[in-house]
């Protein structure tokens, strides 16, 4: 379709990139709540202790995958970070609290 006063095509808009905040946050934000969500659930799967951690583990990759493709669709840097280290936090504190207990 073309513009019809200059008969050229009408500008697309252009994708926002990607600031390097949200990169740093997939970078190094995600292993870490892949790895935390590992243990977790590996601690608290209601199976046998070699199956849960097995399971934990074993979804330790798909989970960073994931994660790093997106976590750079968040709005801005300092919610990608919040979404990486927000349930990471709670996590491992769900882990300490077990093994004080």
């Amino acid at each position: 379709m073309l513009d019809s006063a200059s008969g050229t095509p009408p500008k697309l808009r252009s994708a926002s990139p990607i600031d390097s905040g949200r990169a740093l946050a997939a970078l190094f934000g995600a292993p870490v709540l892949a790895l935390v969500l590992g243990a977790w659930l590996s601690a608290f799967l209601p199976v046998r202790a070699e199956a849960s951690f097995a399971v934990g583990w074993q979804l330790v990759i798909p989970l960073w995958v994931a994660l790093v493709c997106t976590v750079p669709l968040a709005p801005s840097a300092r919610a990608a970070w919040a979404y990486c280290l927000g349930p990471a936090s709670l996590a491992g504190l769900m882990l300490l609290v077990r093994a004080l207990s």
